[in-house]
């Protein structure tokens, strides 16, 4: 790493021409290295978004579900409602029925003397 006066054939150097090799070979190190971990982010960057895109699939994927889930609910709470309302309309027309029932039968009850057997 330091400095020689002489070069692999024992001629002499200069010191500027040392400086320059030993400068250019650490700045294509540096370089390289700047490389590998451009390429490395690169490579994490891509790892990530794959996540992401997976995680956003898996969302979407539960949301469609939950949409799903929901509109059957909501389906058959509606068919529960109707048939509640159904089951009031009836209801309301047998109550009227029996109403009807009975005044009538009071109607013809009326003015009628009651038997002696019964009191």
């Amino acid at each position: 790493m330091g400095f020689s006066d002489v070069d692999a054939d024992n001629k002499p150097v200069s010191f500027q021409q040392t400086f320059e090799t030993k400068r250019s070979n650490h700045l294509q190190e540096l370089q390289q290295k700047e490389d590998e971990m451009r390429q490395m982010f690169v490579v994490r960057v891509k790892e990530k978004e794959a996540e992401l895109k997976e995680a956003e699939k898996e969302l979407h994927a539960k949301f469609e579900k939950l949409k799903k889930d929901h509109t059957e609910e909501r389906k058959k709470i509606e068919e529960a409602r109707k048939k509640l309302e159904d089951e009031i309309v009836e209801f309301n027309r047998r109550k009227a029925q029996y109403q009807q029932m009975g005044q009538s039968h009071h109607t013809l009850t009326l003015g009628k003397r009651l038997h002696s057997k019964f009191l």
